[in-house]
């Protein structure tokens, strides 16, 4: 096929991430295929070159990660709206929708919003904003406490002990457990073998930022899903981190994972969320938990994470490079 037939696919991260050993292994999946040619959208570019001026693709491939651009390439999309628009165009497919990249996967109370609107279910929560940060402030809340056994709003009780706080941005990855009386589990990314810590004597909640409270769910393992296209579906269960705080690795230094079936009530929200946030390619985190009315064991989502990769699984990189081409090709056929 030669290049004025081929596909152009804008390839929109940031350095390292496209030196990122999981996404050159998509890269060279998607080589294989001679239908496309690719235009890789720098640091340079995508930090300091007005949008106006990055170059038009056919399909964008949009990476977030810490430090993108996420507002400069939402910009980018605009722009390329009305000018397809004006000069009656077929606008380019994403991959990976932008803008809910932007309004909402960074925003776990809107994450969970989307989830409940695609019958997905998470935990019960509640949300308290506060000016200055995403949303206004709730005017009606006058006080936020915790005693032995609740969280309480205006002095009345609406959660009880254990519950999680989650700050709503979710590029905040410092979660909080609290337990009875005054004990407190504090999540954070990963620092060597660490990925919680126990503190004693907490006796209030956070009050500087705008967080999310859900009613803790006790498990011993996080699900970590992976959907592709709505077709594929990739499940790996870890030791959770508020075990004891201890990451469990193998002799090469990777997590401890264990590959593991999905039930079809997994499937279904991992399709549910694939499409419903309009991501090709989404990574999620589930755990089972058991239902006290019913004693069934059951699924909740607690976090939606967006394009994820598979560490260590060729097969992953096989099947998502297969279904990103059969949605490119015939998403560009069908817009001809």
């Amino acid at each position: 096929m030669n290049s004025a037939t081929k596909i152009t696919i804008g390839i929109v991260c940031l350095e390292k991430k496209l030196q990122h050993k999981p996404m050159q292994l998509l890269l060279q999946q998607l080589n294989q295929y001679a239908e496309f040619e690719y235009v890789f959208f720098g640091n340079q570019m995508l930090l300091h070159t007005p949008v106006q001026q990055w170059p038009t693709v056919q399909v964008l491939f949009c990476f977030h990660s810490s430090g993108f651009p996420i507002k400069r390439a939402y910009q980018y999309i605009r722009f390329q709206e009305k000018k397809c628009s004006a000069e009656k165009k077929q606008m380019c497919i994403q991959l990976f929708d932008i803008a809910t990249q932007r309004f909402t996967l960074l925003n776990r109370e809107k994450v969970y919003k989307k989830c409940q609107e695609l019958q997905v279910r998470v935990p019960n929560y509640l949300v308290i904003k506060r000016d200055n940060h995403i949303l206004p402030c709730d005017k009606s809340i006058q006080s936020l406490s915790i005693n032995d056994h609740a969280l309480s709003i205006n002095s009345l009780p609406v959660m009880e002990k254990p519950f999680v706080e989650k700050p709503l941005d979710a590029n905040n990855h410092k979660v909080h457990i609290y337990f009875s009386p005054f004990v407190v589990r504090c999540l954070f990314r990963k620092i060597n073998n660490k990925s919680s810590e126990l503190v004693d004597g907490v006796q209030s909640v956070r009050c500087n930022d705008s967080y999310l409270y859900e009613q803790y769910e006790p498990s011993k393992e996080d699900i970590k899903v992976y959907c592709v296209a709505g077709k594929y579906f990739y499940a790996e269960s870890r030791k959770s981190p508020v075990v004891d705080g201890q990451v469990e690795r193998t002799e090469d230094g990777f997590e401890k994972r264990c590959q593991i079936e999905l039930t079809d009530e997994e499937k279904f929200f991992a399709k549910q969320i694939c499409s419903g946030f309009k991501q090709i390619c989404c990574g999620m985190d589930m755990i089972r938990r058991t239902n006290q009315q019913t004693g069934k064991i059951e699924t909740i989502v607690i976090d939606v994470n967006g394009f994820s990769f598979v560490k260590k699984n060729a097969e992953f990189y096989t099947h998502c490079a297969a279904l990103m081409r059969e949605f490119i090709l015939d998403s560009t056929s069908t817009n001809k």
